[in-house]
């Protein structure tokens, strides 16, 4: 079971695949702020070299802006 960090995690639910770079994000403390604004040249710097996996990560960040959006239109 995951406790309430893991859930607060800006990484949780992250495919398994990318799971290795989590490490890398959070010695260079981003966090869900900067996560939205993440681009390619920002994960070649966390040694994120794979384009797949770069693309995973941005699809996944595409959608949280999407999300986020939403979110804030529906409470303003």
């Amino acid at each position: 079971m995951l406790n309430i960090k893991e859930r607060q995690s800006p990484f949780f639910g992250l495919d398994d695949s990318l799971q290795q770079y989590i490490t890398s994000f959070e010695k260079e403390k981003i966090d869900g702020q900067q996560l939205l604004k993440i681009s390619h040249q920002d994960l070649e710097e966390l040694s994120v070299s794979r384009v797949g996996h770069q693309e995973l990560i941005l699809e996944a960040v595409d959608l949280l802006c999407a999300l986020v959006r939403i979110i804030t239109t529906c409470f303003n």
